[in-house]
């Protein structure tokens, strides 16, 4: 039987005796005090309980608990007691062994995922504008020197090289080379490629590495990745200005309706 710690009996208390201004919206609801009379007199809610053998005995520690709130002030000792006797509710009292087993993802899989949604969107925005779009750049407003459609995109490509170069997962493509690219299906594949570039690095990342240094000012593997994604995130951003300048609602925001 697990048991809570001393700390939360304490906060328990704190927080009915010393609401927070929000807390004591709460605690002053007529729903939330209506609500709370019927719990204090459902009394069968115990009975089905002591039913089942695995909650019989906190089916016990409630009904002594419904019983001291059931006073018409709350008395500091009930409230020590509830907190006390209704502690097995923290942690995993009598359960079967398969309910508490918990799984832990890789650090691996947890940034290749979250590569992988920035990836879905940037592509599917990418896909989105047309070719003759590709050379447009905002000119309303304080938009003078921006990269144009196509140049946004080639800089996601070359920014997936340059923060994973020197990961051992292959030779990066050189800057100058996705400069050089003009039409929208070349573009496309430069960000392809390099997104799979991304993803042989982050499949490198593991709980034994994840936070060891990679240098001088180069930071970690998880920061890295957590940069990477972030910046992509940054440049989605200007992209779907660009986008819907040109009457083009994002693929990723038409289900959302956003």
């Amino acid at each position: 039987m697990a048991i809570c710690p001393p700390w939360f009996g304490f906060l328990s208390i704190h927080w009915l005796y010393y609401p927070s201004q929000s807390n004591r919206k709460i605690l002053g609801k007529p729903e939330f005090l209506a609500g709370w009379t019927q719990f204090k007199r459902e009394a069968a809610f115990s009975d089905r309980l002591a039913a089942n053998p695995q909650h019989r005995s906190f089916a016990v520690n409630l009904r002594i608990c419904l019983s001291s709130f059931s006073r018409s002030s709350v008395s500091l000792s009930s409230l020590v007691l509830c907190c006390a006797l209704a502690s097995p509710l923290c942690g995993r009292a009598q359960m079967p062994a398969s309910s508490s087993v918990t799984t832990s993802a890789s650090p691996s899989a947890v940034y290749g995922k979250l590569m992988s949604g920035m990836e879905k969107e940037i592509t599917s925005a990418a896909e989105a504008m047309p070719e003759d779009k590709y050379s447009f750049a905002p000119s309303q407003g304080e938009f003078k020197g921006v990269r144009t459609f196509g140049e946004q995109v080639k800089h996601l490509a070359e920014s997936n090289y340059e923060f994973f170069d020197g990961w051992n997962v292959g030779a990066p493509v050189d800057d100058a080379a996705i400069e050089k690219l003009t039409s929208k299906a070349e573009i496309l594949k430069a960000l392809s490629d390099s997104y799979a570039y991304a993803h042989k690095a982050t499949d490198t990342i593991t709980t034994a590495n994840a936070f060891e240094s990679l240098g001088k000012d180069k930071g970690t593997r998880a920061g890295t990745a957590a940069f990477c994604i972030a910046h992509a995130m940054d440049h989605y951003g200007q992209m779907v200005v660009y986008l819907r300048l040109n009457g083009i609602i994002p693929p990723a925001s038409r289900k959302s309706g956003m």
